[in-house]
């Protein structure tokens, strides 16, 4: 095999349950009518005029007979495969004019923003700040600081968690959002007689000595992703069916919510569940929203029987998109096959993935129309709105990548398929009426992709070069910045010489501009690589790691750095060896087109000597001194860990303040 596998820290890992087979095919017959869709009927009517209306479970009776179907159609499509293939089953993770707002100015204020990728549209992150003060959620609480002047800053208020009802290691912080005098929080845990649940609470910050708890609102299931626009929030979660307590101890399983403007814990009724076309999956899909600043109002709560894997927000609609697997109809019915204690794969040729659009009017979503794809999405940058099209790039199960734009009604009125064979997808960004794909087995090939007739999208351009880029980040209409890590193409050759091949090795981060202004030749204008194999930063992974600034020529991302030393060789196969771990920190760039990137400095929370406890394979993602955000208010960088939060100047990077943040 000559892929990279790609190493580094998963931020935020769905649990996804299935119950031993992969689910194929759909028995549901689905009605598509104009209707409603939510259980609010006389709020739904008013959102859109061609909403999309599912049938309803109904009861559980219906419920079972849905399950049971589901597990007899993937019997049929199933084949066994005995030990000789090692015993186990393959892994299957689950990968999650837009424009980015990396940076705000607010009247006299001057502070950065959450890297979002569609503005307007805010997401959450375990970082915020008003150009005031700083919310940060750690391990223990949230807490409040005073961050200007910077040489008084200080902590002047922890929100605690209450986790004394969840099962050890279980609670998990998972987001903030500030909107004016309000600061949201986002948790997931597990909980007896809940299971598994997603809670948001609401507070009133604006006296930040006596903060206020306004809003509760707690859901079975796992949390998914959220938006938010203005004052309303949306939040989109997953909840597993135990479907062999459903089937075979004829036990129901409503769905639990407790919403504090209710004051009740309420259960969801079968009646008010929706059948998602080609559901094939037990699972509940449930879309939340509410208006922050209203907290007496109820959440507006829409479930679906399907599951969600990604979303992607524009300011009028919201997408998710649903991993689905497709059976091959010409393998033979297995029902007289005899099924003995081995390792299950599906006969399907083919993974598909399912689009449900969402209609945002009022603080609400409706569910207005859906459709499919060939391949699977990456992650939210696979998929765009623009001009009322909707674009979404996927890579197929045999490796072919395709970029596919539909209407407002999910038709697909344009694609180009099969773009790089026997490569798959590393990073997308959309720009306007172009597109920017990174797709990637032994070199980096970026494609420029032209979209402005929806009807014919054509390649412009594409530009080869060593190493691959995880991420896109636009620095203006005509330059893109790719984040990623080096590779070296190293030949296979066994005992007698013979040559079989080559494997493309990946080895330490690799920053670089690409110029796009010639859409048919795009150049790679200059770059920066950062230590040996090994060497990772969350930016690969997840994109509000960044901060980027182009007023102030300023780039910054964390980074764990890994270094072989002088005279460390290669292995006999000739693969470069792993480096041992020297540094974590923010690695701070001045960046503009003349002068390439900069390295200012570095900015580490870690003291000498924890360096020198610190193992060759320090753990990355245990240490609370590891710097997960960079910030900046006016003049002055802020860095922040899980235990301190620094103080930098943005010029010459001395050190301000530090502040521990475990002080209680």
């Amino acid at each position: 095999m000559s892929n990279i596998k790609k190493e580094g820290k998963v931020m935020k890992k769905k649990r996804i349950v299935v119950f031993g087979i992969i689910l194929i095919g759909m028995v549901l017959f689905i009605s598509f009518k104009k209707g409603n869709v939510n259980n609010n009927q006389e709020d739904r009517e008013k959102l859109s005029k061609s909403t999309l209306q599912l049938n309803k479970v109904g009861n559980f009776e219906n419920f079972k007979n849905i399950l049971k179907n589901m597990e007899n159609n993937n019997k049929k499509y199933m084949r066994v495969v005995d030990d000789a293939v090692g015993g186990k089953s393959a892994d299957r993770g689950i990968v999650n004019q837009s424009e980015s707002a990396v940076e705000k100015t607010k009247g006299s204020n001057d502070y950065s923003s959450t890297n979002i990728q569609v503005t307007g549209v805010d997401e959450g992150d375990l970082i915020k700040t008003d150009g005031e003060y700083i919310y940060h959620a750690g391990k223990e609480c949230i807490n409040i600081i005073k961050a200007c002047p910077s040489d008084e800053a200080e902590v002047i208020n922890r929100i605690m968690y209450d986790k004394s009802a969840d099962r050890n290691n279980e609670f998990h912080p998972m987001e903030l959002y500030n909107y004016k005098n309000y600061l949201v929080f986002i948790s997931c845990g597990y909980v007896e007689n809940w299971n598994e649940y997603t809670r948001v609470m609401v507070y009133d910050i604006k006296d930040k000595s006596n903060i206020k708890m306004i809003k509760d609102y707690k859901i079975q299931g796992n949390y998914l992703s959220s938006r938010r626009i203005d004052n309303n929030l949306y939040i989109v979660s997953n909840k597993y069916i135990d479907i062999y307590r459903v089937l075979n101890e004829n036990k129901d399983e409503p769905l639990k919510y407790f919403d504090s403007a209710s004051n009740k814990e309420e259960s969801i009724g079968y009646d008010k569940i929706n059948c998602f076309p080609e559901c094939s999956e037990p699972n509940y899909l449930i879309v939340s929203s509410f208006k922050i600043d209203k907290p007496d109002e109820l959440v507006d709560v829409s479930t679906y029987l399907g599951s969600g894997d990604c979303i992607y927000m524009s300011s009028e609609n919201l997408y998710i998109a649903a991993n689905h697997y497709e059976s091959n109809t010409n393998s033979k019915d297995s029902k007289d096959e005899v099924i003995k204690p081995s390792v299950f794969i599906p006969a399907y040729y083919g993974n598909k993935t399912l689009i449900y659009k969402f209609n945002l009017r009022d603080g609400k979503a409706a569910l207005t129309c859906s459709s499919k794809v060939d391949g699977r999405v990456l992650n939210q940058f696979s998929m765009d709105e623009d001009k009322g099209y909707f674009r979404i790039a996927t890579t197929t199960e045999d490796m072919k990548n395709n970029i596919y734009i539909l209407d407002k009604n999910l038709d697909i009125k344009g694609k180009i398929e099969d773009i790089a064979p026997n490569e798959k997808i590393y990073s997308v960004r959309y720009m306007g009426d172009r597109a920017y794909m990174v797709t990637f087995r032994k070199v980096d090939p970026l494609f420029v992709i032209d979209l402005k007739n929806p009807e014919a999208p054509k390649i412009l351009g594409k530009l080869k070069i060593p190493g691959y880029s995880d991420y896109l980040h636009p620095y203006d209409e005509n330059h893109i910045i790719g984040f990623g890590k080096d590779t070296v193409e190293v030949e296979r050759k066994d005992s007698n010489g013979i040559s079989h091949g080559v494997n493309a090795y990946y080895l330490g981060l690799k920053v670089a501009m690409f110029d796009i202004s010639d859409v048919n030749n795009p150049v790679e204008m200059f770059k920066i690589n950062i230590g040996d194999r090994g060497t990772y930063s969350e930016l690969l992974e997840n994109h509000k790691a960044l901060l980027f600034s182009k007023e102030k020529n300023l780039l910054a991302f964390p980074v764990t750095l890994m270094e072989t030393g002088k005279n460390v060789k290669k292995n006999e196969n000739g693969m470069p060896p792993y480096g041992k771990f020297v540094y974590q920190g923010a690695y701070i760039y001045s960046i503009n087109l003349k002068e390439g990137f900069k390295l200012k400095g570095r900015i580490t929370h870690m003291s000498n000597s924890d360096y020198l406890k610190a193992g060759d394979y320090e753990d990355a993602y245990s240490n609370d001194k590891h710097i997960e955000r960079i910030i900046y208010i006016k003049d002055k960088i802020y860095t922040i860990s899980n235990k301190m939060l620094k103080i930098n100047d943005m010029n010459s990077l001395k050190e301000i303040k530090s502040i521990d943040l475990y002080g209680i």
